[in-house]
């Protein structure tokens, strides 16, 4: 039998992590996979309201070993028993929570797993959130108490040979050197996608958990100052470690403040926030975004013109090990939903994509009976990317015929696509995107476009 653990990492004593995850008042609050609603007790049992029915759960008794074991009644009567444990850590205190296959598919355990861990994230945001005084949460590798050092700022702008020494590069890979950290952390292979774009600007989007983010006694929301103030660990120290050009780690500062602009946005269990900096310098408040279902962090920012040089190339990856990069060129693309088009451009594009011949397929008519919608890419007037969208008339969509130009595949026009056609679902009051795909796109939809497998079924219905 297959055993899945699942941890993170909490910036609070073990004691105190065991106290808010072990009181059932505060189940509903982050455990989504088994409390919805209100508990109740009967005797030594808590009756619960959960995603799968109401549920009975039992916690181990009150220890002072971090043992949160419980087990679960479900509501066909099937007893599961789940191993729950805070130990501590050198960070504060490690969550596990082991999963067992017991008969499921790998397939459903993993989508299991994918939920137990959003709601241990949830449990981390939770707690790391508690209100206090911004000068008392504990220095692990920024001063919460101080948003904007521009005294530290001025030091980086004002000594270009030193701090802008490795060009763009350099920058890059401070950028970089964060998801790496964060990865090896959580002990899994993180994704980043690093788009050169037609403006100059670079853009860094991995998916971690979001740099973290709290609120004060007031309920502000505060965002750890990771651009505005020096990292502790790093800058100006004489150990600091070497980055793939030979050069110390100095933190992501030194992208702040040597950018033209910058706009950072982070995307937690607990919410999403951005924010923009010119210089390093905060030029808007933190605003509040929408949730994406997905964690994680986007830096995009503009080099200032005394940084110079080619960014990273495929070989500067080999020293971050934990992650997974992209290199992506912007295309000169434009989207549109219920793009126009003719019948033979979009039959043209659909027999290059899938290597048929063309079939005289009338597109339009097709698109304007069936489709929820779609979505068209154009470069220069050519039709160079496309993806239909059929829905149930209810909370479903589902992705048809996602296609580009081959001479422009691998360079992010299938990816905008079909964020293009989830946002528009979205809108349109969709929840789920459903797509079929061959093994081979499985790195697409799934690592690349966010999508998560299920078990589904296929009938020829001709043979």
């Amino acid at each position: 039998m297959r055993s899945e653990h699942v941890s993170v990492v909490i910036s609070r004593p073990a004691a105190e992590v065991s106290a808010f995850a072990g009181d059932p008042n505060n189940l509903p609050g982050w455990a989504a996979g088994l409390a919805t609603g209100e508990l109740r007790r009967e005797g030594e049992w808590l009756v619960v309201e959960s995603p799968m029915g109401t549920v009975r759960v039992q916690f181990a008794g009150a220890n002072s070993y971090g043992v949160l074991d419980h087990v679960v009644v479900l509501p066909d009567g099937e007893v599961v028993t789940n191993p729950l444990r805070v130990v501590p850590h050198p960070d504060g205190s490690e969550v596990i929570f082991t999963l067992r296959q017991q008969g499921r598919a790998s397939a459903e355990l993993e989508l299991d797993a994918a939920a137990v861990r959003a709601d241990l994230e949830r449990l981390r945001d939770l707690i790391e959130a508690t209100p206090g005084d911004p000068s008392s949460w504990e220095v692990t590798t920024h001063d919460w108490g101080r948003l904007v050092d521009q005294d530290h700022l001025r030091e980086i702008r004002n000594d270009p040979g030193r701090y802008a020494a490795g060009g763009l590069r350099h920058l890059i890979l401070e950028v970089l050197a964060y998801a790496e950290e964060e990865a090896e952390h959580r002990g899994r292979t993180g994704h980043v996608v690093i788009t050169q774009r037609r403006d100059g600007s670079v853009s860094v989007v991995d998916d971690g958990r979001g740099t973290d983010t709290r609120r004060d006694p007031a309920g502000q929301v505060i965002r750890k100052p990771v651009m505005a103030t020096r990292d502790v660990r790093f800058f100006g120290q004489p150990d600091a470690p070497l980055l793939p050009d030979g050069l110390p780690r100095q933190g992501m500062s030194t992208v702040a403040a040597l950018s033209t602009w910058l706009e950072h946005s982070n995307y937690r269990a607990s919410g999403a926030w951005t924010q923009r900096y010119e210089h390093g310098i905060p030029t808007a408040e933190l605003r509040e975004l929408p949730g994406t279902g997905r964690t994680g962090t986007g830096v995009q920012f503009l080099p200032g013109p005394e940084v110079e040089g080619d960014p990273l190339t495929a070989d500067d990856l080999d020293g971050f090990p934990w992650l997974q990069v992209e290199l992506r060129v912007q295309p000169d693309v434009a989207l549109a939903v219920r793009g126009a088009l003719t019948d033979a451009e979009l039959d043209n594009l659909h027999a290059t994509a899938f290597r048929h011949e063309p079939a005289g397929v009338p597109w339009r008519e097709r698109l304007e009976r069936h489709s929820l919608f779609w979505v068209t890419a154009r470069s220069d007037g050519e039709l160079v990317g496309f993806v239909n969208v059929v829905g149930d008339g209810g909370a479903h969509a589902i992705l048809l015929d996602t296609c580009v130009d081959p001479a422009r595949q691998g360079c992010g026009i299938g990816v905008a696509l079909v964020r293009a056609a989830a946002d528009e679902a979205r809108a349109r009051g969709c929840r789920w995107l459903h797509a079929d795909y061959a093994a081979e796109h499985t790195d697409f939809y799934e690592r690349a476009c966010g999508l998560v497998p299920t078990s589904a079924g296929l009938g020829d219905l001709l043979s």
